[in-house]
């Protein structure tokens, strides 16, 4: 996957940095965790502090465009981001809700 970085804005406020992108990808669309440490690793960020908004692809084309949100610390990253967008990224762990048996 390559990932292109397009205009970058240092948001002081929330702490965080804000870059739009585009990742070209061949085959079947990337998941939205591979997007997000593709560009950790462009951005030399921690894939921990990344967030993902706003991602969507052009018919027929073999790209997505989105915007990451690069936070400095996980802290301020859980007093802005939303929970349902943080549980988006948690790789195999459980959701907190237990299942029930019967």
């Amino acid at each position: 996957m390559e990932i292109i970085l397009g205009d970058s804005f240092e948001n002081k406020l929330l702490y965080r940095k804000e870059v739009k992108f585009e990742a070209k990808y061949d085959g079947a669309t990337p998941k939205r965790a591979e997007t997000r440490d593709a560009v950790a690793k462009k951005l030399v960020a921690k894939p921990d502090y990344v967030v993902l908004h706003d991602m969507h692809s052009v018919y027929g084309s073999k790209a997505i465009y989105g915007k990451a949100y690069v936070y400095s610390d996980a802290e301020q990253l859980k007093k802005v981001e939303r929970e349902y967008r943080l549980k988006r990224y948690t790789r195999g762990e459980s959701s907190g809700k237990e299942e029930k048996k019967g």
